[in-house]
């Protein structure tokens, strides 16, 4: 990298941005002086605060390293091309049509319409894309490879069938002729009563209500895609990536495996027009990891033993998860009576001591406890059992704090957005909530004990990561149920290996 040019074209981003020093490091967390020696040549921004960089910037992080703006893309070709693009966009919006009718509720299309216009001018729809159609392949197949990242949480991918999670706020909707009914103040989708519409057929219940604010972050860096699949047709799933990506210049990042127990992960980084002259490469992952991973998107696949029992149990069965009733009314009360050994993470110590203390009477208390085994909290270290109705995932921070302001008449997300940051990346663990921050706070009546769970926390994921592991643990209840036997052999039979994503 070129400090000098970098400084120039640093200065030019901020500029064009109406920022000052002082204001861009704050917002990237450094300080104003650190911004001027970057702007003057005489220091460089270490690798972890390029992804901020970008975010506040809204350029991408290669944009940064090569010090000048993306080329206009109508000069792009293949998958990456305008038309493409353009062609997706319809496509997507098609799909919202098909779904909820010629006149879907207005916060459906709102949602759809912002996501379009955060991600419009970047690459991220055809990601989607990618994997909707990776994921097509492998379940026709009768095999399993799941995202398991932020982009669970967007409209847009959901409509490209590249994640089974619906963001929106809780619906009916009925599949045959597609009126909708929005039920904005139910805490869950899955947890609506059963309706019949007008029609006279049954509802379909959706809807987890996970805002958009919240993952903000993943619309200006690169794309970092973790696809989870059975370790039996792992070489598979790489290839069909390899031909989905056969006019993009790639290379192969291997991890050989550290024991007889582990496997060999591989990471596809997409690479810019430059470093082409490198693709098809396989270059060991330790030596080169720092050089590819925070610059440039990529895709790592693992192996994953939980998907290796879904398809054994599907073949055991003769019965497609696909076609699991999971919000069956004989499902829950298992997870409520306890009844959860073998059934994905509910398998785990903490999670029956939950259970058992407070048992849960629906599906959204049910996601808020699979969010505290997600999460890091100092309070574990001391085997105490935190209250299910704190947040449990970013986005109930976000919209804990966001509805407060609002029956104060402030219609603002960024002071939410910057209380779910600090708590979710452990800044008021490590350093503390200034005196500000709380007042804040308490004025829109956040309580001292949740403020005080906010400062225990090291991590915090999505909550989308939460609705998708519940699902799949309703879907192995059903076949508890309906398939005990096929169920004991692959799931309670020893050894018990309690393999999660």
């Amino acid at each position: 990298m070129n400090d000098y040019s970098f400084g120039n074209f640093l200065r030019e981003l901020r500029e064009r941005r109406g920022l000052s020093q002082y204001q861009l490091g704050s917002l990237v967390g450094v300080s104003n002086k650190a911004v001027s020696k970057w702007e003057n040549g005489s220091s460089k921004p270490k690798s972890r605060l390029l992804f901020r960089l970008s975010e506040v910037l809204c350029v991408s992080v290669d944009e940064l390293l090569t010090c000048r703006n993306r080329p206009a893309e109508i000069e792009r070709k293949g998958i990456f091309a305008m038309k493409h693009k353009k062609e997706l966009w319809e496509n997507v919006r098609t799909t919202l049509f098909e779904r909820y009718g010629e006149h879907p509720p207005l916060p459906f299309l709102s949602r759809l319409e912002s996501e379009a216009a955060e991600l419009e001018h970047t690459d991220h729809i055809v990601w989607y894309a990618l994997i909707a159609a990776l994921i097509q392949k492998v379940r026709a197949a009768g095999h399993f490879v799941h995202l398991r990242d932020g982009t669970n949480s967007l409209l847009t991918a959901f409509l490209l069938g590249a994640t089974e999670i619906n963001p929106l706020p809780p619906h009916y909707y009925c599949p045959f002729c597609k009126r909708t009914e929005l039920v904005p103040d139910a805490a869950d989708g899955w947890d609506l009563p059963p309706k019949t519409c007008l029609c006279g057929k049954e509802y379909s219940r959706d809807g987890h209500a996970i805002p958009l604010a919240s993952h903000r972050s993943l619309f200006h860096r690169e794309p970092a895609i973790l696809l989870g699949t059975e370790s039996g047709y792992y070489d598979t799933v790489m290839q069909h990536l390899c031909d989905l990506l056969a006019d993009v210049p790639y290379l192969i990042l291997e991890r050989p495996p550290v024991d007889e127990n582990d496997r060999t992960a591989r990471y596809l980084v997409i690479l810019p027009p430059e470093l082409a002259a490198q693709a098809g490469t396989v270059l060991p992952f330790e030596k080169n990891r720092l050089k590819y991973l925070p610059y440039y998107p990529h895709i790592h696949v693992w192996h994953s033993e939980t998907m290796e029992r879904y398809h054994a149990l599907e073949q055991a069965t003769g019965t497609s998860f696909d076609r699991v009733p999971f919000l069956d009314g004989d499902v829950l009360p298992q997870f409520t009576a306890g009844n959860t050994e073998g059934v994905g993470a509910f398998g785990f110590v903490f999670l029956q001591m939950l259970l058992k203390k407070t048992p849960p009477q629906n599906h959204h208390e049910l996601i808020r406890f699979l969010g505290l085994v997600n999460c890091s909290s100092t309070l574990f270290a001391d085997e105490r059992i935190v209250l299910p109705e704190f947040p449990s995932s970013r986005d109930d921070i976000y919209n804990l704090i966001s509805t407060r302001l609002l029956r104060h008449g402030i219609d603002d997300p960024g002071f939410a957005y910057r209380v779910m940051e600090n708590t979710r990346k452990g800044v008021y663990t490590k350093q503390g909530m200034d005196d500000a921050d709380r007042q804040y706070l308490t004025e829109i009546g956040v309580t001292e004990e949740m403020i005080g769970w906010f400062k225990t926390i090291k991590f915090l994921t999505n909550k989308s990561i939460s609705v998708l592991d519940l699902k799949y643990s309703l879907i192995l209840m059903w076949y508890k149920l309906r398939f005990p036997e096929e169920f004991g052999q692959i799931y309670l039979k020893p050894p018990h290996i309690r393999s999660y994503p």
